[in-house]
């Protein structure tokens, strides 16, 4: 195995966005029970039903984050671009605490640095395993590499739109979120798929 370190931070990669859709497949469930029983939900009764999936993407974000975080400190030690990537993590979480604290414009700036902050996470690892497979010869793993970014890089943009649209017109907020939650999963899905290949090309003998 050329890369022992890479292969270890990479499988924790792999698992981290296993957990990542999950966390977005329940949060696009709960948008939709919360358009759905709108008018419900002054009712106390119904709480639970919001409440209980909610605190459940938390925890399953927080795993994810926490393996995310052990995956690209591994991987950094057999490639520079792990390391990059692992530098804005922390520059993410620290714009992230500080829109949650100010909120108004200024936390939306912030909201925004955190939101290109994950968008540089995720190029940065793409490119740190697109070196692996160049070293290893893997040219499918280099192709499916491109799509990657061309998949974030627009999914990235078009979740920026809409979440400025809804500024002009707040009355369909809910139904953007919605819209962003289903591109999300198409990233999500399109970086699972290549964190695999990847992992099983990493874990091929030299």
């Amino acid at each position: 195995m050329r890369f022992p370190k890479g292969y270890a931070g990479v499988k924790k990669l792999f698992a981290s966005e296993i957990l990542n859709i999950i966390s977005t497949l329940l949060f696009f469930v709960t948008s939709i029970i919360i358009i759905i029983f709108s008018k419900k939900m002054a009712n106390p009764n119904y709480l639970p039903f919001v409440v209980i999936p909610m605190m459940a993407v938390g925890l399953t974000a927080l795993i994810a984050f926490i393996m995310q975080l052990v995956g690209l400190n591994q991987a950094r030690k057999d490639d520079p671009y792990f390391r990059t990537a692992f530098i804005f993590v922390f520059v993410g979480v620290a714009a992230s605490i500080v829109s949650f604290l100010t909120g108004g414009t200024f936390g939306n700036i912030f909201e925004s640095i955190s939101a290109v902050a994950s968008l540089i996470v995720s190029v940065y690892t793409i490119l740190g395993i697109y070196d692996f497979a160049d070293e290893m010869g893997n040219t499918n793993v280099m192709l499916h590499g491109k799509i990657a970014l061309f998949v974030g890089a627009t999914s990235f943009a078009v979740s920026v739109i809409f979440h400025i649209i809804p500024v002009f017109i707040p009355r369909i907020e809910y139904i953007f979120d919605l819209f962003s939650s289903v591109l999300e999963f198409v990233a999500y899905f399109v970086f699972l798929i290549y964190l695999g290949r990847a992992k099983n090309m990493l874990s091929e003998k030299a």
